[in-house]
């Protein structure tokens, strides 16, 4: 089972592909894709954290990945 640290580094290291993906300079139309694909990646993710442990909170967790700062430290929560 992981922990609320590993929920927290992958929601982390998810919020900064976004991020460097906009600061690189992708267009609106790549960021549109790479959200998508990001955000299909973190909901598998968050759905196989929540088969793991009946305590982790998915919607803090998409949250968190969206990069919401004031839910980014209740992941795991």
């Amino acid at each position: 089972m992981l922990t609320r640290k590993h929920y927290r580094d992958i929601a982390e290291a998810i919020l900064q592909t976004r991020e460097h993906e906009r600061t690189m300079g992708a267009s609106e139309e790549d960021m549109v894709i790479i959200n998508l694909a990001l955000d299909a990646l973190t909901d598998r993710l968050a759905v196989k954290f929540c088969q793991d442990n009946p305590r982790f909170d998915y919607g803090k967790f998409m949250t968190a990945c969206r990069g919401s700062v004031a839910m980014r430290t209740a992941v795991g929560a």
